[in-house]
């Protein structure tokens, strides 16, 4: 599925999206499809720790990026529980 670029302000599926993703990654959001103040700071936070450019859209890199996240800790999670 492809996402669109969000901000402060949106709202909708793909902000729900977003906060889930947060969540799961270790954020504590309310998952409500509203791009607030809390949603931003969380965007930000994840922008910088993993070398994004900090402006708290989220785009096509942030998606990116947030899809290899979650990817790489399923994987690591599948290999800590089988292992």
């Amino acid at each position: 599925m492809a996402y669109k670029t969000i901000s402060y302000g949106s709202s909708g599926e793909d902000v729900r999206k977003l906060q889930q993703t947060l969540n799961s990654l270790g954020f504590n959001l309310s998952v409500d499809g509203q791009f607030g103040p809390k949603t931003q700071s969380a965007v930000r936070s994840y922008q910088q720790k993993n070398g994004l450019a900090v402006d708290g859209i989220v785009g096509v890199n942030t998606w990116n990026s947030l899809s290899k996240s979650i990817t790489n800790k399923t994987t690591t999670t599948n290999k800590t529980t089988t292992s």
